[in-house]
């Protein structure tokens, strides 16, 4: 098509960093507005979903995800704080089972 070509295009990364407490999960739903002297476009949307039942980080809320968080929580790693109050302690234990038995979104 004629006034059709391919552009290299050099974009700062942007990170957007979230910190998950309490077991909760979170979905995220973001899009791009790109805009020059001709207008804007908007891409659709881009959905992210961090699930903390998955503690292994494997994409499956499973058994290993348990053990993995019984692991971190009794060698008192700050991942095993996922009650939102400061410390690693038991309320951790019921907060992580919790969101657990209640899955991913």
């Amino acid at each position: 098509m004629p006034g059709i070509g391919t552009f290299d295009i050099s974009i700062p990364e942007v990170m957007v960093a979230i910190a998950i407490t309490g077991g909760l999960s979170l979905t995220i739903a973001t899009r791009c507005v790109v805009t020059n002297d001709c207008g804007s476009e908007t891409s659709d949307a881009a959905t992210i979903t961090v699930c903390a039942a998955d503690f292994d980080c494997d994409g499956a809320r499973a058994v290993p995800d348990i053990f993995a968080f019984l692991a971190s929580w009794f060698a008192q790693d700050s991942s095993a704080d996922v009650d939102g109050v400061p410390g690693i302690g038991v309320p951790d234990i019921f907060s992580f089972l919790s969101a657990w038995f209640a899955g991913c979104p």
